[in-house]
């Protein structure tokens, strides 16, 4: 359904352009437009009506940031892909609602430390990661993405640092573990296990979708 609307507006648009012979990629793009905006919006309802929306678009916002440039592994279908987005941040935004009331500073202070420890590990070893929709194949493009994937990830700390220490900003400390949960959930994925994990819980949905 999303290919055959995709499709008329791609064709339609082309042709009021007068480039016809484009309409292909017009289609395709329009492809890409729709389906994101299914799945922020099927994402912000749920996390909206379970009181999440903060904790869950926090994190899905430093986690798209760092994915932009570390690459990663995608699910077989746009339907794994919206079923599996909207669990994991479903789940980890009302892990983050749940633990904030208790966050400390000096908490916060020593999770966004070791978190930080953790994915330039992650960053060294397997950063950036190709795949089938996305293969990393140019030397510089490898480049650039490791260290826009190193900037993210100290931006990061050295701004939740600061909100931490410098601004004591209330209700920092939730923001500091929202948006360390979205790094490190991305960095994870990146990881062999990460890759191993999403792998297998893609083909258990086929697997599942196959026999219903």
């Amino acid at each position: 359904m999303i290919e055959s609307i995709s499709t008329k507006v791609g064709t339609y648009i082309s042709s009021k352009a007068g480039n016809a012979d484009k309409s292909e990629a017009v289609s395709y793009g329009c492809e890409i437009v729709i389906r994101s905006l299914i799945k922020v919006s099927i994402i912000s309802l749920v996390s909206f009506l379970l009181g999440i929306f903060y904790e869950t678009w926090t994190i899905i916002i430093f986690s798209a940031l760092l994915r932009s440039f570390s690459g990663g592994i995608h699910c077989s279908t746009y339907a794994n892909c919206l079923f599996t987005s909207t669990l994991i941040f479903t789940v980890l935004g009302l892990f983050t609602r749940t633990v904030s009331p208790l966050l400390t500073s000096s908490f916060t202070t020593a999770f966004l430390i070791l978190s930080t420890l953790a994915l330039y590990g992650i960053w060294f070893f397997w950063i950036p990661l190709g795949s089938d929709n996305r293969p990393l194949t140019e030397k510089k493009t490898n480049q650039k993405f490791i260290i826009y994937s190193a900037a993210v990830i100290g931006l990061q700390f050295c701004f939740s640092f600061c909100l931490l220490f410098f601004y004591k900003i209330p209700g920092a400390e939730g923001f500091v573990f929202a948006s360390t949960i979205g790094l490190l959930w991305q960095g994870f994925t990146v990881s062999p296990l990460g890759y191993h994990v999403v792998t297998k819980f893609d083909n258990i949905i086929k697997y599942v979708g196959s026999r219903t």
